[in-house]
């Protein structure tokens, strides 16, 4: 459900309110999003730490809470792969705070896939062209198909096809969340710009189960190129749908966010807008989420 912002009040009373169906935590440790922690993930956070690979939020694999990812926190997630005793010091999240994240990370993975697909179509070759996906698999363009071989970012890794002609990418793939271990179909119509924030796509993407609707991206300018928190230059995200259920029906993300050390903008930190309806109005929380933490700071 999209809640306009028609007859708005604002509370500070629902700022702590319980979530009924929290979403499921990160693990700490956890690299590539597959709910467990293996070689694999300690392999991930060592390229991360090495600067040869972006792909792992520091809520998620800076396991000693030293404020960065370095080699000490690779080190660390191969002892936990290899059943060894470590204290782990991730940031542990509000549920508030985890609802926010997990949506924002689900919307990020599925954002990756869509430009992995418009890189795949933008080649010029004429022979077909193919993308390598971060986590494996590959998207292969040829002939205004772009097909996805088991493609996987992170906990997300979809199958299926997508249609890119008169400038509208329209997936329709078959995706299995490995984190929550669900299956859901992704479609959507989107249309790529190119803008002084680089690449950016509008439009919306949906996630479904059989019939039933679980989940919908609104995008609007949304800059593709993130950095290594998942800070983006510009653009906007509405994520709604059964699969974020906690505090707030509809969490719209902006970018770039606020700091609030500095009141300044930051690409380190999202806007954060959480809607709630009850009582027949409509209650609006703003904060600003520190995309390395996942702490929320309500302005």
């Amino acid at each position: 459900m999209r809640i306009g912002l028609a007859r708005v009040a604002v509370t500070a009373a629902l700022l702590g309110a319980t979530l009924a169906s929290p979403l499921h935590a990160e693990t700490c440790g956890d690299a590539d999003g597959g709910g467990n922690v293996s070689v694999s993930d300690g392999v991930q956070v060592l390229r991360v730490a090495a600067g040869l690979d972006a792909l792992c939020p520091p809520v998620e694999c800076d396991v000693d809470g030293g404020g960065g990812i370095t080699v000490s926190d690779g080190v660390n997630v191969l002892r936990i792969a290899a059943g060894l005793g470590v204290q782990l010091r991730c940031s542990q999240l509000n549920t508030q705070e985890t609802q926010v994240f997990g949506a924002l990370q689900k919307a990020g993975q599925v954002t990756r896939l869509v430009a992995l697909g418009l890189t795949a179509a933008g080649g010029k070759a004429a022979a077909a062209a193919t993308v390598p996906c971060p986590n494996g698999g590959t998207v292969v363009a040829e002939l205004g198909v772009v097909v996805y071989e088991g493609c996987r970012v992170r906990s997300t890794i979809c199958s299926g096809a997508a249609a890119f002609e008169d400038g509208e990418f329209a997936p329709s793939l078959e995706c299995r969340d490995l984190a929550e271990d669900r299956l859901f179909s992704l479609t959507g119509a989107l249309v790529p710009s190119e803008t002084a924030a680089g690449r950016t796509i509008s439009g919306i993407a949906s996630g479904s189960q059989g019939s039933a609707p679980v989940f919908e991206f609104a995008y609007d300018g949304l800059a593709l190129d993130e950095d290594a928190r998942g800070g983006r230059s510009a653009g906007q995200i509405d994520v709604g749908g059964a699969f974020f259920s906690g505090a707030f029906e509809q969490v719209q993300v902006s970018f770039p966010g606020r700091n609030p050390a500095t009141a300044a903008d930051d690409p380190g930190f999202a806007k954060i807008v959480g809607l709630r309806s009850g009582a027949g109005v409509i209650f609006v929380f703003v904060f600003d989420l520190n995309l390395a933490t996942g702490k929320l700071t309500a302005r």
